[in-house]
Parts: C-alpha cells; structure tokens; sequence
C-alpha cells in the first residue's frame, strides 16, 4: 500500500514479530453455525491471515507457523489465506479460545486489541503456546459471544482448577493429544489442561 504520509511504498514482506503487526493481518471467523458460530453443541473458531491494506507481509509469503493454544501441534510454515486456516472445535458454552501466532524472531510481543463480535479479544504473552517447546509465540486470546442454546456451563480454562467445564471436543482441532489428556468426571469428560 502507499503510506499517504510520506508518499512512500509500504515494503511488504516484514515478518509478523508482534501483536500489533499480526493484528492488521490475523483474520477470525466461525465456520459453521449462525453469525457467533452457535446452532449446535459445538462451534468451530478459525484463525486465517492474509494481506490487507495495512498488512505488511505479502499473501504470497509464509509465516513461521501458528497452532491451537494451548499445546496445538504447529502449523508450519502457514500460507496465507481462509484455505490455510487452523480451526478448533469446543463445545458452544465454551467463552474464551486461544492461538499461538509466531512469525521472525521478537524479544516480546507487545499487545493489541480487536474487536470481534461485539467481545474485546487481546494478543500477548510470549512464550511456549505451542507444540515443541517454543518461548517466543504470541498469545490470541479469542472472547466468543454466547449461544443461546448453551446450557451455561463455563469452561475451566481461566482457572486454575482445569478439571472444570466441559472437555472442549477436539474433532478436527490440532490439539496434540499426548500432551491434552482427558479423564471422566462423574457422567463427562474434563480436560487436565487449559483445552477447554
């Protein structure tokens, strides 16, 4: 794009080191289900990016990978676009998902905000967020409107307890099984880490 400032050309193809530059190309959507996704027991939460006006990185480049936080098996070398899209699966009373987003090499994330859904949603955190031991990924951390067929029940995954709430479904998430272990908890199944 033209920087209309200076007149000068935006040089695309800076990686996405933090919040503020991934935010003007991460792209979060429902696939399935009505506007906020509901309709069903689950709801499917999808994470894209892709070159917009102020983006700085070109659609014909990769970033370095992204995943299902937390502990998501990484999607390397993710192409831009809806097609290349990482989606996760929960139940639809599940209110809060997260990603992992790295792309170059930061020191720190910084922070940003979007607006999604009528819901503040935050990027931050750097650190492990995915697969493979990583310290440098930024944390996408995704407020989802409620669906009224919800039964109300909340996830565990702001609490320290993370046997509580619904065990989010991992059908056609990345969620790396070997590390998101379930157990049953009277008549349902809980997560013994942060997947719900």
């Amino acid at each position: 794009g033209i920087n209309a400032e200076y007149g000068a050309s935006v040089v695309l193809g800076a990686p996405l080191t933090d919040c503020s530059l991934q935010a003007d190309c991460v792209h979060f959507f429902f696939e399935g289900g009505d506007a906020n996704g509901c309709g069903g027991d689950t709801r499917t939460v999808c994470m894209s990016w892709s070159e917009t006006d102020n983006c700085v990185k070109a659609s014909n480049d990769t970033v370095s990978h992204s995943c299902v936080a937390p502990g998501g098996l990484k999607t390397d070398s993710w192409a831009s676009g809806d097609d290349a899209r990482i989606c996760q699966t929960n139940s639809s009373s599940i209110s809060q998902v997260t990603f992992g987003f790295k792309d170059g090499k930061a020191d720190t994330c910084g922070s940003s905000s979007v607006s999604l859904w009528g819901q503040t949603s935050t990027c931050g955190s750097i650190g492990n967020h995915c697969y493979g031991g990583q310290k440098t990924e930024c944390l996408w951390t995704i407020n989802l409107p409620v669906c009224s067929s919800s039964t109300g029940q909340t996830s565990g995954g702001n609490s320290d307890d993370n046997w509580t709430g619904p065990c989010a479904s991992l059908t056609g998430s990345n969620v790396n099984s070997d590390i998101c272990k379930c157990k049953p908890n009277d008549d349902k199944c809980d997560c013994s880490c942060k997947c719900c």
